[in-house]
């Protein structure tokens, strides 16, 4: 998998939070509350690999 395709990836997940769902893992459904905190750890692995991505890192 390709940098650019991780990143895709991670901006697929966070939207699942902003489409207004919660996580799913193994047939369990997370809360709204630990599905934002699901989002924002997402939030910040994307952040990391844009930095990569850039080289800013």
């Amino acid at each position: 998998m390709s940098l650019d395709d991780a990143i895709r990836e991670l901006e697929r997940l966070i939207a699942i939070y902003y489409l207004g769902n919660n996580y799913v893992s193994d047939s369990v459904e997370f809360s709204r509350e630990e599905s934002r905190l699901i989002m924002r750890s997402i939030m910040q692995a994307l952040e990391i690999a844009e930095m990569i991505k850039d080289k800013k890192l």
